[in-house]
């Protein structure tokens, strides 16, 4: 997902630039796709005041900490909100048990983003978050 809406328009990057929000928080990683996990880690751990013109380029924004939709308010292709690690009680054979849930919500720009396109994009999400170590 390279691409943004700019007004009447569709714009081509040639790289993924990824804006990482947690409340008013910002980080933008220009390239984000050559990006591994301990350098997206890094620009968690170092989220702080970005400038207008960075925002600007983002093709993708992942806010942390969230819950429910939000629309793509800067033109981005995607919006992506994780919630906090929640525990919930669910059942399995006939047992309760604690389990760790994760919601993801998301919101495609369908101008930029084909239907199909998003939901494969969805489901890399979700078997990356339930197995974290293949991103290792």
């Amino acid at each position: 997902m390279r691409t943004k809406w700019n007004g009447d328009s569709l714009k081509v990057f040639n790289h993924v630039n990824l804006t990482l929000h947690n409340k008013q928080q910002f980080r933008v990683a220009q390239q984000a796709e050559a990006l591994q996990l301990t350098g997206l880690s890094h620009l968690m751990d170092n989220l702080g005041e970005v400038k207008l013109a960075e925002l600007l380029h983002g093709t993708i924004s992942v806010r942390l900490g969230a819950s429910g939709y939000e629309t793509c308010i800067n033109g981005e292709s995607a919006f992506i909100n994780v919630s906090e690690i929640q525990d919930r009680l669910i059942f399995k054979d006939g047992n309760a048990t604690n389990s760790k849930f994760v919601d993801v919500y998301t919101t495609f720009d369908h101008r930029t983003v084909d239907g199909a396109e998003g939901a494969a994009f969805l489901v890399s999400v979700k078997k990356s978050i339930e197995n974290p170590m293949e991103l290792l």
